[in-house]
């Protein structure tokens, strides 16, 4: 291969590796093999650069949107020592230094290396094939559910709702096919041949299936605005040249094939309008006004705390939980608003240098259009559209968790900007570039080095833990925990382990050490219930009573929705005799959730305290009767017909209601309708593959045909989910960015899991292993059982 044939194939190849890097980095960031393999290629990345731009001598040339986000940058730097949790801020930070090192890596590259196509094609053949992947997910779908209910597509796949593979959330998915929906479109537009409109025409069409079945209405209505921008831009032209043809339009749409198209095209509006608006409706959305005021007074709450330099970056996750008072509940990741996301990490500080952005942003847009050629203003008009389709999502949303849509954020400001020499900035290599851009490295590396101490040990220490190593994993874990006190999640993971130790291992005396753990994690960051709860249940265990039943009550005042909480707590109650404390802890538990009703937990401890068929009467009335619950509540009854009715009638509302799926499989075994039963029991697992109630709905089909082996299947992987069943995940993820222990409740902590339901499965899970001659899973299951039956 010749040396211009290798070149193209790095210019061409190189930006699209880029950025699938980083995809793949944020997908596995909680692994940390991933996290040591992506920064010491970053910074080798960075030397490569460096060594480059020093063997050419060219002076870098920065655009003047750099200062304000230097400066951005810097503040949220500054205000690190606020955060609520000071090294998950600090993590935060480091990202963003390498976000500034991209931008200016990205504009400097524009002057040196690759052009405008190289990186515009990196970032649309990213979309194509996380596209085409995505879609391969509907089809896949789809063609199950067609074969299910044995028909031939004739209703198509709405209701489906893509997972967010490649960057975590739907919505974000959303937002990254809105950076390049307007680029296509006026591809599209620009191709002088028939053959290429097309092609890109298709390629359209594939982002808006897609977008549809993200379910985003913020990312719909950004996709909706952006593109309608990029086409009024692209039509200034035409308006500039006078009215003859304006009028040559007008005259047209006056005319019968003019009216046709305004009719067609008002059809289609509509059409697509209602086909969206139910897509929405039946994915689970509640309406976009009611769900965004109560997240946007959550983002108020915090900001007003703290109006003038906010709590740091990183912190909404923190903050967010003790305003939400969760678990259980919606976890908000983020304010889903720009402006409040940074309004509650920044305060008034924030606001101002992210207006200053903006502002740099518009005027260097302006001066660019104004000196751009006609092709170059093509290429504007589509940055424009993307830059108002960013804004609008924005409104609603919060797509910058997503490191990679954060950095095709700055590519495309950079593509847009990058060549307005009087409105930038230049630093000479050896004096100036080189040794900035190297210190930021040197932060970069030597910043990664402390924040990753303990992480490969801790994550050793949890996959032994979770392959029941439970010795030597608890050990790594706790060692990790020593020699990193900074991130609490070691601390809090390794006073879980220990807890869990004791029990399996018979150790009492790790429960001493598993309190004390929980508690040093809790002197750093107080901030999530389960590990109030925790240790209460740790102390009561130790015989410290007051004490525990002091933290239960702290654990329920953080998260008072939280049944589990309050089922340990009435318990605590009736222990010390506290009959009436006792009655109300319950009733507050079951009227967090009604399903206590159905678990033994209720039979055991809660149905002599209080006046059962009242409160049940109460639940009813409050209860819809388009919810499964009532089917449930029905089927337990024996009231089998009408139980038939209500998940029938939940499934009209819902078409992908798992829990009216698998109770319909249930209902039609009774009556003995085997292939009826069978088909409800394939469309529950098909639409959820992490539901208990699936797994026990099929498992009962397999065991009534006679398949034992496919029915230990699905008995044991219900076993799994309901066996580490975890509240915490979503803001381990987000707070602590590491993987964790598949459960987050120590096994003192009486859990209320157990239904009859789940139980009459799991001992016909152990009767099977037995008839296997496998022994110790059955004990497995058994000991489980009776840690929360007893």
């Amino acid at each position: 291969m010749s040396k211009p044939q290798i070149r193209k194939l790095l210019s061409a190849g190189v930006p699209v590796f880029f950025l699938w890097f980083v995809a793949f980095e944020w997908v596995g960031r909680t692994l940390p093999a991933v996290q040591y393999v992506t920064r010491a290629l970053f910074i080798l990345c960075c030397l490569i650069w460096f060594a480059l731009r020093l063997k050419s001598n060219r002076s870098f040339v920065l655009p003047d949107l750099t200062i304000p986000f230097a400066l951005f940058i810097a503040y949220q730097g500054i205000i690190i020592f606020r955060a609520p949790l000071t090294f998950h801020s600090f993590e935060v930070e480091l990202t963003y230094i390498v976000y500034l090192l991209v931008f200016i890596f990205v504009v400097d590259s524009l002057h040196n290396w690759w052009k405008h196509d190289h990186w515009e094609n990196a970032l649309l053949n990213l979309a194509i094939i996380f596209s085409v992947l995505n879609l391969a997910l509907v089809v896949y779908w789809w063609f199950n559910s067609a074969a299910i209910n044995g028909n031939s597509f004739s209703t198509p796949p709405f209701g489906y709702r893509l997972p967010g593979l490649f960057l975590k959330h739907p919505n974000y998915e959303a937002a990254f096919l809105n950076l390049v929906a307007p680029i296509v479109l006026i591809r599209a537009l620009q191709s002088t041949r028939w053959s290429k409109r097309i092609g890109w025409a298709v390629v359209f069409a594939l982002f808006l299936t897609v977008e549809f079945f993200t379910s985003s209405r913020a990312g719909w209505l950004a996709l909706f605005v952006g593109c309608g921008t990029t086409l009024m831009l692209l039509g200034l032209p035409m308006l500039k040249r006078g009215r003859t043809e304006l009028l040559r339009l007008i005259n047209f749409l006056k005319t019968v094939k003019g009216v046709l198209l305004i009719v067609l095209i008002l059809i289609s509006f509509i059409g697509f309008g209602l086909i969206f608006l139910w897509q929405a409706n039946v994915t689970g959305h509640a309406p976009i006004s009611s769900a965004r005021v109560g997240i946007w007074a959550v983002g108020w709450n915090i900001f007003r705390t703290a109006p003038i330099l906010g709590y740091g970056p990183g912190s909404f996750h923190v903050l967010s939980a003790v305003e939400t008072q969760i678990p259980p509940g919606f976890y908000l990741v983020h304010a889903h608003n720009l402006f409040l996301q940074v309004a509650a990490e920044g305060g008034i500080v924030g606001i101002l240098i992210l207006t200053l952005i903006a502002g740099f942003g518009f005027h260097a847009f302006l001066r660019a259009w104004r000196k751009a050629s006609e092709s170059r203003k093509n290429r504007l008009a589509a940055y424009a559209g993307v830059a108002v389709a960013m804004a609008v999502h924005h409104l609603f949303d919060f797509a910058f968790e997503a490191p990679l849509y954060t950095i095709s954020v700055l590519i495309i400001a950079a593509l847009a900007i990058y060549d307005l020499r009087e409105n930038s900035f230049t630093l000479s290599p050896r004096k100036w570039g080189i040794p900035i851009f190297s210190a930021l490295v040197a932060v970069y590396l030597i910043g990664s080095i402390y924040a990753l101490r303990g992480s490969s040990l801790y994550f050793n220490g949890v996959q032994l833990a979770q392959d029941n190593h439970w010795e030597d994993g608890t050990a790594k874990i706790c060692q990790a925990a020593e020699g990193n006190h900074q991130l609490t999640i070691f601390d809090f993971q390794c006073g879980l382990a220990e807890a869990t130790s004791a029990i399996r291992l018979e150790e009492t005396n790790r429960v001493v050490s598993a309190a004390f753990y929980i508690s040093r994690g809790l002197d750093h960051d107080p901030f999530w219930p389960v590990h109030w709860a925790n240790l209460a249940a740790l102390e009561w265990s130790l015989g410290h009573h007051s004490k525990g039943l002091e933290l239960m009550e702290k654990a329920v005042e953080l998260a008072p929705r939280n049944s589990t909480f309050a089922l340990n707590l009435g318990w605590m109650y009736a222990q010390t005799g506290n009959t009436d404390a006792a009655r109300s802890a319950y009733r507050q538990a079951i009227l967090v959730d009604p399903w206590l009703i159905e678990t033994t937990a209720y039979t055991r401890l809660i149905g002599q305290r209080i006046d059962s068929a009242k409160l049940i009467q109460e639940i009813q009335r409050y209860r819809s009767w388009r919810n499964p619950g009532v089917g449930w509540s029905e089927f337990t009854k024996g009231h089998y017909k009408d139980a038939e009715y209500y998940f029938k009638l939940a499934i009209e509302v819902n078409p992908r209601n798992v829990d009216a799926y698998s109770g319909l499989a249930l209902v039609y075994l009774q009556s003995k309708d085997l292939s009826n039963a069978e088909r409800m029991a394939k469309l529950a697992l098909l639409n959820n593959t992490s539901s208990p109630r699936a797994h026990i709905a099929a498992g009962q089909v397999a065991l009534d045909k006679g398949d034992k082996q496919q029915a230990i299947d699905h008995f044991a992987h219900m076993f799994t989910l309901i066996s580490t069943n975890n509240q915490s995940s979503p803001y381990y993820e987000s707070a602590y960015f590491r993987t964790y222990l598949p459960f987050d409740r120590v096994p003192q902590m009486h859990q209320a899991l157990v239904s009859e339901e789940i139980l009459e499965a799991l001992e016909l899970l152990v009767g099977l292993l037995q008839e296997l001659g496998e022994e110790d899973d059955a004990q497995e299951v058994l000991y489980w059982i009776n840690s929360q039956i007893h």
